[in-house]
């Protein structure tokens, strides 16, 4: 991994929201070792710009350090002490849709400090309270700043992060989010709010509430934001009857904008509670911005059709890239699934198409050069199409490659290099 010269990162490399190493369970006879699994990291961002350090939690794809360098991924924000509390959680879902490619592999990023948040009126929306307003806490601002000349540049230089991002608030944690939506509307393309009616019915000023200012920002700047998803829990809907006519209110000021290029979706969610309803919102939301029916390719059905099998997949993608604005490339290799190159390759040597079933498998080493199985299928093609120098070319970089990687496969990769030889 790559540090910027200009910041300095401390990393732990720790399990996010364990302090402690758990004590390894010895008194029972049948556990002879424990190993520690990480999801994500941990670092402290040293800002220039705000002066301080900020807690970031960072999940990166599962392919992410096998991958080349044409893989890039969309971000996703949760922001605050709820991002924190939810960031295991919702990289569990994200794994597992982009796994069986529901969305695209994604970098998942918990703001832990939750962002500067700006002065906000409570319009009596909190009964608890006689309060008129809340002081501004920093300078969202320049929190901004932060995000826009240090943060995304980082992500972009260390992680390949797209210029696609989502951010999720939840409950009060909505604030921050909420003020980019409604001052700087393109910093991110995607907003999910969950539990938040009491914040939406807030504002920025004594005249004026959020749904007020999220309403003139999608008049100046229609086409900054693709999607925004709003969810409560039908526990709290009976809280408080002020927020059936929030959400109201939201329908009533967004729909207009509602088309191909910006989707909507706002729902009350059954059988739920304020925070129980995270995944049920998260699975919604994705749904929201990667539709099931866009992002089931199936590649068997791909390459029957006329033309050579590679290029139909390309073109498949290309469509889908085009259509959402950010490189999406097929998926190499996936956990028991037919819709993979590897699988792709191997078929097509078996159906006898070997041209075809090469380029399947330059395509499979182009995306994961470091992956032994990707050598060892081109090698595979490679000899069947009597291409003896290039099989085994293929074969040594195998071999070079499990000296460090995985040194079980090198005595079978050294027979197969041994058997070309003699044939």
């Amino acid at each position: 991994m790559i540090f910027p010269r200009i910041l300095l990162i401390a990393v732990s490399l720790l399990c996010v929201g364990l302090s402690e190493e758990p004590e390894s369970p010895q008194s029972h006879s049948s556990v002879n070792t424990t190993k520690h699994l990480s999801y994500g990291d941990e670092i402290l961002f040293s800002s220039k710009i705000l002066s301080r350090e900020i807690p970031i939690n960072i999940y990166l794809p599962q392919t992410f350090h096998q991958a080349s360098e044409q893989h890039r991924y969309p971000v996703i924000f949760i922001n605050g002490s709820h991002g924190k509390e939810f960031f295991h959680a919702l990289t569990g879902i994200v794994k597992h849709l982009s796994g069986v490619e529901r969305m695209p592999e994604s970098i998942v990023i918990s703001l832990n400090d939750g962002g500067d948040e700006p002065e906000t009126y409570l319009h009596g929306m909190w009964k608890h309270t006689t309060e008129e307003k809340f002081s501004a806490q920093g300078n969202p601002e320049t929190y901004s700043e932060f995000l826009t000349e240090e943060l995304f540049p980082y992500l972009k230089e260390n992680y390949r992060a797209l210029d696609n991002r989502m951010i999720i608030g939840i409950s009060t944690s909505s604030t921050f989010p909420l003020y980019t939506l409604t001052n700087k509307p393109g910093l991110f393309q995607s907003y999910f709010f969950l539990s938040a009616a009491d914040i939406f019915g807030m504002g920025p000023t004594s005249e004026s509430t959020f749904i007020d200012e999220i309403a003139k920002s999608m008049q100046t700047s229609p086409n900054k934001i693709s999607a925004f998803y709003f969810a409560m829990a039908d526990s709290d809907m009976r809280k408080d009857k002020r927020y059936k006519k929030i959400l109201s209110q939201i329908n009533t000021k967004l729909s207009p904008y509602a088309k191909e290029n910006f989707r909507l979706k706002i729902e009350i969610l059954n059988n739920e509670n304020h925070y129980g309803a995270f995944i049920k919102a998260a699975l919604s939301a994705i749904e929201l911005n990667y539709p099931h029916e866009e992002w089931s390719a199936n590649y068997r059905e791909l390459i029957s059709q006329p033309g050579d099998a590679l290029q139909n997949i390309d073109h498949f993608y290309q469509s889908h890239s085009q259509k959402y604005g950010f490189p999406i490339l097929p998926r190499a290799t996936r956990w028991r699934n037919v819709n993979q190159l590897s699988y792709i390759s191997n078929l097509l040597l078996k159906d006898g198409r070997i041209q075809e079933a090469i380029s399947i498998a330059r395509r499979w080493v182009e995306y994961q050069p470091n992956s032994i199985d990707a050598h060892l299928s081109l090698a595979q093609a490679l000899q069947q199409n009597n291409e003896i120098l290039e099989a085994s070319d293929a074969l040594k970089k195998a071999l070079e490659i499990s000296h460090s990687q995985d040194k079980s496969k090198t005595a079978a990769i050294n027979r197969q290099l041994a058997e070309l030889k003699l044939n």
